[in-house]
């Protein structure tokens, strides 16, 4: 077997384009929802990342050495490290997929070795390892023997089949208890001077429940700000954000994102969805994201689904999405391995 580091910078298409076919041939063969990245994404995410956190991928082949270069060079299976540099710096977050036609073969081993490898000599000891629950890839994490949990839940909002009449009167009601407070929407690239603002509303996300991958709050400087910007071109998606400011302060209170795949305009992901203390009980968040649908509605009439993640125990967002109409989909285990 043959297990190469890619290089982000001039990754061989071949490499590329064997990685996405090995992550649509699991989620298919393992019946879970959602969109396989396309090839540009891929790329643009190995260059970028999501907000500025690129991960490290290597690929594994059949064969020695460049002996596959020469004869059969298909990607039998993937490793996504991710190793954050803005919090939780004593981690690596690992993602682990091998072709179904290739599994039960030692691949998945092998690339969890290199994924320890390389956190080790990053002076890392703990490397969460994500998998779609029910997978094959959850039966990996129980074979390697790690403390695996819960992660989070997927739900998908099938937005051709929204009650617009029942969203306007939910948005008049959230409306009539935050008439102190307007939605602003937040150009693709934010001016200088609203990135402080935007620092601390999107950092009010560190009071929702957490998990084994965030032991310490998440940090927001500036440069992620920037970085989430670049990083939602690299990957190809449109993104789009609003706050809710406080009239009279000019604070901003509240905020939500989503990204619209370019590609694929049928598809969109939300973000995160945060309201500082200070301003909770006016119903802000409702009101953001029935503002944000609003807006989707008319910026891109292709879209037919909006998907989101949430942690099982953030039961308040999870109520929200729900009445708006998302609807359970999948989920995802995380396990924890100490090495």
């Amino acid at each position: 077997m043959d297990i190469r580091w890619l290089d982000p910078a001039t990754p061989d298409r071949r490499d590329i384009g064997g990685a996405v076919a090995v992550l649509e041939a699991a989620r298919v063969a393992d019946g879970q929802p959602g969109l396989t990245p396309t090839v540009t994404g891929f790329a643009g995410a190995m260059r970028t990342g999501w907000e500025g956190d690129p991960p490290f991928v290597a690929v594994a082949f059949d064969g020695d050495d460049d002996a596959d270069r020469d004869g059969d060079r298909r990607v039998r299976g993937l490793l996504e490290l991710t190793l954050p540099t803005w919090d939780n710096r004593a981690q690596g977050i690992a993602e682990i997929t091998v072709d179904p036609l290739s599994r039960r073969r030692g691949i998945g081993r092998a690339l969890y070795a290199v994924a320890v490898e390389r956190l080790r000599s990053a002076g890392r000891s703990v490397l969460i390892l994500n998998a779609p629950g029910g997978s094959a890839g959850e039966r990996f994490l129980d074979a390697l023997g790690v403390e695996i949990e819960p992660g989070d839940q997927l739900r998908h909002q099938d937005v051709t089949a929204l009650d617009w009449a029942v969203l306007n009167d939910l948005y008049a009601d959230a409306a009539a208890h935050a008439a102190d407070y307007e939605i602003r929407e937040i150009p693709p690239e934010a001016p200088d001077d609203m990135v402080a603002e935007l620092i601390a509303v999107i950092s009010a996300v560190n009071d929702a429940p957490t998990d084994v991958r965030h032991a310490e709050p998440d940090q927001y400087p500036p440069e992620r700000i920037r970085a989430y910007e670049a990083g939602e071109v690299g990957i190809g998606r449109i993104g789009y954000r609003l706050v809710a400011v406080h009239v009279r302060t000019g604070t901003f209170a509240g905020y939500t994102g989503v990204g619209v795949d370019a590609e694929r305009p049928w598809y969109a992901t939300q973000y995160i969805t945060s309201v500082r203390a200070e301003h909770r009980g006016h119903r802000l968040g409702l009101l953001l994201k029935i503002a944000m649908m609003r807006l989707l509605r008319d910026r891109e009439p292709a879209l037919r689904t909006v998907s989101t993640w949430n942690s099982p125990d953030n039961v308040r967002m999870i109520a929200v999405n729900e009445t708006l109409d998302y609807r359970l989909v999948g989920d995802r285990v995380t396990g924890v391995a100490q090495v």
